[in-house]
């Protein structure tokens, strides 16, 4: 299985779009979590002009006006849904991926920078997770969230200790595991 964690920061420009559709087109993935749309609400006009073909189905979290927003997206041969949830800040899609049935969990996470936010949608992610123990689960996410002092990027270099200390317990205790970021 292919899943693919896109943050685009909005899906509306026809570059943006064009530059998605090629992705998905050359890499063919089975799923497309994309955090940051920037969009309250996603058709299946807009989910066409990012996905190369008809054979797909989606669910979304509508931004709060230009902020936010998530898409979940997948090849409808491939995956087939059973059930989702959406929470602010995350959307979780539960179902049933290739010719052996596998039951897979796919969360798509854009979390709140303040520090508060964050730990109430760790911990209700932490509850999806304790909930649904069967199958397998992957977290795609921007947690806005740093496990290293060099990650810290952008304008504000400060670091606080007790929030990367916070985010790694977060992932320890649920055997995430923080994959390198590509470009």
């Amino acid at each position: 299985m292919k899943i693919v964690s896109i943050n685009a920061r909005g899906i509306y420009s026809n570059r943006k779009k064009k530059a998605i559709k090629d992705f998905i087109t050359e890499f063919n993935p089975d799923i497309v979590c994309n955090q940051e749309t920037k969009s309250e609400v996603i058709t299946r006009i807009k989910c066409e002009s990012i996905w190369p073909n008809r054979d797909f189905d989606w669910v979304y979290s509508g931004s709060c006006g230009a902020s936010g927003g998530i898409l979940i997206i997948w090849n409808c041969l491939r995956f087939s849904k059973t059930n989702f949830r959406d929470t602010s800040g995350a959307l979780m899609v539960t179902g049933d991926w290739g010719p052996e049935v596998c039951s897979i969990n796919i969360v798509s996470v854009y979390a709140p920078c303040a520090s508060i936010e964050k730990k109430k949608l760790w911990y209700e992610i932490s509850n999806w997770i304790s909930e649904h123990p069967e199958g397998l689960w992957c977290v795609c996410s921007d947690f806005n969230a740093i496990i290293h002092k060099s990650e810290r990027k952008g304008r504000n270099h400060k670091v606080n200790s007790t929030n990367i200390r916070h985010f790694c317990s977060f992932i320890n205790n649920y055997k995430l595991v923080d994959l390198p970021l590509l470009r």
